[in-house]
């Protein structure tokens, strides 16, 4: 199941990443310079989501973490789009719109990054259970599962995106100054829904997990006296 989690929460991921361009370019209609700004907060997100995880893990548990982080990027991170398409988001152009993109951007990668984080932890922890199961240590077999389903990420997300750009109707020789705005408004739709679902079943996936940290412990001890 975690497996499963983690492929659809990086099938989010990646799709996000591989519209990104189209959202900064037509949808909000940055510039390159302004488009830097909002590289630099997943900079600034990577570090806050080192600083964090530990303390979260430690303080609320790897499983309860990771869905509330999971909830938190499913429910805030379509608020931008959800708001410009009903009219109460700053016009493009405005002096605003860059600051509060790079303020919702920033915290939602950080979530998704410790969401990433905690649930290739959990992965980590299915390792002892299993041993405890089947008799063998089978790491390799779970990290390799994760890190094909990483390589698998890149690929869905430019087969998705293409999908849905043709779904919504985006133009091949469009330009910001010539895109309408029914085909924009389209695409916030389809890719709300889209990682929303995708979101969903990854957190249905992480609730099935049933390793808490005084099982792992307990998994750990057996294994190690055994």
């Amino acid at each position: 199941m975690m497996t499963l989690s983690a492929f659809f929460g990086y099938a989010a991921i990646g799709l996000t990443f591989a519209l990104g361009v189209y959202f900064n370019t037509f949808f909000w209609g940055l510039t390159s310079n302004q488009i830097s700004i909002l590289v630099l907060g997943q900079f600034v997100s990577a570090a806050g989501a080192l600083l964090l995880g530990p303390n979260l893990s430690r303080r609320f548990g790897k499983k309860a973490s990771a869905i509330w982080l999971s909830l938190f990027g499913i429910f805030v991170g379509p608020i931008p789009l959800i708001l410009r398409l009903i009219g109460w988001f700053p016009p493009n152009g405005s002096p605003a719109l860059v600051p509060i993109l790079f303020v919702f951007s920033t915290a939602v990668v950080t979530t998704s990054i410790l969401a990433g984080i905690l649930t290739s932890s959990m992965i980590a922890d299915v390792v002892e259970d299993s041993e405890l199961v089947t008799g063998r240590r089978n790491e390799g077999l779970f990290f390799s599962a994760n890190s094909f389903i990483l390589k698998c990420v890149s690929g869905f997300g430019i087969f998705g995106s293409g999908l849905i750009l043709a779904l919504v109707g985006f133009p091949q020789s469009a330009t910001p100054a010539t895109i309408s705005t029914a085909v924009l408004d389209r695409l916030a739709l389809a890719y709300v829904l889209s990682t929303t679902v995708l979101y969903l079943i990854s957190v249905a996936c992480v609730s099935a997990y049933t390793i808490s940290r005084a099982r792992h412990e307990e998994n750990v001890r057996q294994v190690s006296s055994g």
